[in-house]
């Protein structure tokens, strides 16, 4: 295990690409690709320099903002296409078809140049030990503001950590658009490898607006401690994408999006957040516990267990089901359609209805006091009920809308009962009447009497009811004669 820490100082080289025709014949195509979009020659003459003369001039010619960051040079023999900027790689391909042509041609490319600078992660020079980062190693982005752009596919490395600390203030990936604004971007644009752990924001510094992250297979646990203000207001400034084993996502402060783009995924084991963190979950999320003691989450997943319990907290549930909803503080905007199986609002907290006008279903609810449920529009069915705990309707705030039909239902109660029996043998003083003889609930609410058998007047032994068992014992302080008392007990039936 080694220590490799972020220097970003490699000098910028331009990638160079040849191109080499073979085997012309008038009428052939030859075809310059990059990001799906292509040039094509079609050769006039049965000559390599024919086909290297038409390709550059159409590359000069071309307006598409890919080829536009090249120049092109003929050869004669062959063509080369420069980077404008050094240290930015593009990825092209060359393919030739026979056309009017004849057979047996061909169109090559070799990078006679590589690509190298210093917004570089695959450049060796980058890195503090002379050396790409490995399996096995800790790695720092720390004190730097240089961006690390390029060679970001990483897939093959299995890293004990990845360590982002808040004094790293420079972009790590690529945005979905190129910065030209010109075409989407086709480079590799998350960090992508896998990590055992993974930490951002540590520290002092003001952080990175843009970290992008595809995790593999690994359990990974993650720390969010603070991240930098995002560079676009439609996307956090952390972008987590994964796929195989669980995450563990802890956000204490900053914004942060898991599985937010098209096609990604991510499976998350515990998801918390705090503070004034700003967490969304994007659909490609399987969630299974989310604690929320403060901040926004916005939820477009299904969550088995969502905990809400900070009384600043806001909630967006976009879309998917919920297991169980717990709300003991804060707001939870309930837009999705999807059942929520269990519901329980706290004091001082509340769920509303009122951004979504679609029906959904709550199979239990339950309020206590100074809770609220808000569904003006009536789009919940609230299949059984919602139940006060401890507290009455003058207590909860429920906007229900208006023309509906308030069912009052008490806790049910056994049935009355009655036992009835003679006690006494001239010896015990002490008798116990277990539940399988009186027949009764065990329920703590017997009520137990003693009379003297001849004369009818109570008396008042000491008494003692087990409410695990239902059991009776009567204590006296002589012993009674044979059948001299008669016990009654009243309750519940059993």
């Amino acid at each position: 295990m080694a220590t490799n820490r972020w220097r970003g100082d490699a000098p910028a080289v331009a990638q160079v690409n040849t191109i080499t025709p073979a085997s012309v014949t008038v009428g052939n195509v030859f075809t310059l690709t990059i990001n799906g979009k292509s040039l094509s020659f079609t050769a006039t003459a049965a000559t390599i320099a024919n086909v290297t003369a038409g390709l550059a001039a159409a590359v000069a010619a071309s307006s598409i903002a890919e080829f536009q960051e090249l120049d092109a040079a003929d050869n004669t023999t062959n063509l080369t296409l420069t980077a404008r900027t050094p240290g930015v790689p593009f990825t092209q391909t060359s393919n030739s078809a026979t056309g009017t042509g004849s057979a047996g041609h061909s169109l090559s490319t070799s990078t006679s140049v590589a690509n190298s600078g210093p917004n570089c992660w695959g450049i060796a020079g980058n890195w503090s030990l002379g050396a790409i980062p490995v399996d096995g190693d800790d790695v720092y982005l720390e004190e730097s503001a240089v961006d690390i752009l390029y060679n970001l596919n990483q897939s093959s490395v299995d890293l004990v950590s990845l360590n982002v600390a808040a004094s790293y203030t420079g972009r790590l990936g690529l945005p979905a658009v190129n910065d030209s604004g010109s075409y989407f971007e086709y480079r590799t644009r998350h960090l992508t490898l896998t990590a055992d752990t993974v930490n951002i924001g540590y520290g002092e510094g003001s952080g990175s607006g843009r970290v992008l992250l595809s995790l593999g297979a690994n359990a990974t646990t993650i720390l969010v401690t603070k991240t930098g203000s995002p560079e676009s207001q439609s996307l956090p400034a952390v972008g987590i994408a994964g796929s195989g084993s669980t995450y563990t996502l802890t956000v204490l402060d900053g914004s942060v999006g898991v599985g937010i783009e098209l096609g990604q995924t991510a499976t998350l084991d515990t998801v918390t957040l705090s503070g004034a963190a700003v967490v969304t979950l994007g659909v490609g999320c399987t969630v299974a516990t989310v604690r929320q003691a403060g901040g926004t989450l916005t939820l477009h997943a299904a969550v088995t267990t969502l905990n809400v319990d900070g009384a600043g907290s806001t909630t967006y549930v976009m879309a998917g089901a919920v297991g169980a909803l717990n709300i003991d503080g804060g707001t939870v905007w309930y837009r999705s359609t999807g059942p929520i199986t269990t519901l329980k609002v706290g004091t001082a907290a509340t769920i509303n209805f009122t951004l979504d006008v679609r029906s959904r279903t709550v199979t239990n609810c339950t309020i206590e006091a100074g809770g609220a449920i808000v569904d003006t529009a009536k789009t919940v069915t609230w299949t059984n009920g919602i139940s006060l705990n401890r507290c009455s309707l003058a207590e909860v705030a429920l906007d229900l809308g208006t023309h509906f039909t308030v069912l009052v239902s008490s806790p049910a109660v056994g049935a009355a009962g009655v036992y009835s029996g003679l006690i006494g043998d001239g010896v015990a003083t002490s008798y116990t009447i277990i539940a399988a003889t009186h027949g009764l609930a065990g329920n703590g609410r017997l009520i137990v009497d003693v009379y003297d058998a001849a004369t009818g007047l109570r008396e008042e032994p000491a008494v003692t009811v087990n409410n695990a068992t239902g059991a009776v014992t009567l204590v006296f302080s002589s012993a009674p004669a044979s059948n001299a008392k008669r016990v009654v007990i009243l309750g519940a039936s059993a």
